[in-house]
């Protein structure tokens, strides 16, 4: 899989999608940038883990859709995204991302029987999702979306 940027630079998914999911943070991450002007992404939180957290911390929210909106978990995760971006070129760095309100599925035909993701389908499932990634980017640059 590559992704061709609207500028025509080429973005190789994969190894940035391993090294998000290299923390314990994130379950599953899906860059999406295929004809359009930057790179964003949606990942899906490790939800245990994050519920761990949350209860730490004192967040009440009922559930992972709910913890996954709230803004101290989405801090949880910019340090990660600035990290992953330090090492990248510009053109492939995630401009903004979205934390998903739940795990992706197999039986949704997001994942393969072998666990991967079928990106054609996630790009489908949450759009609306992504047209806010970029929608926002319109509106602030800089600042990621709230989902």
């Amino acid at each position: 899989d590559l992704l061709v940027t609207a500028g025509g630079k080429k973005v190789a998914p994969q190894p940035i999608e391993a090294r998000l999911k290299a923390s314990k943070w994130v379950s599953e991450a899906v860059l999406i940038g295929d004809r359009r002007p930057h790179i964003v992404c949606l990942l899906v939180p490790n939800f245990v883990n994050l519920e761990s957290e949350a209860r730490a911390r004192g967040w009440s929210a009922a559930g992972p859709a709910e913890i996954s909106r709230l803004p101290g978990a989405r801090a949880l995760y910019q340090p990660l995204i600035d990290a992953v971006n330090s090492d990248l070129a510009p053109f492939e760095q995630i401009k903004h991302f979205a934390l998903l309100p739940r795990e992706l599925s197999a039986e949704d035909g997001e994942m393969t029987p072998t666990f991967k993701v079928r990106r054609r389908i996630v790009l489908e499932h949450f759009s609306e999702i992504i047209e806010s990634l970029y929608a926002q980017a319109h509106a602030s640059p800089g600042t990621a979306v709230r989902t």
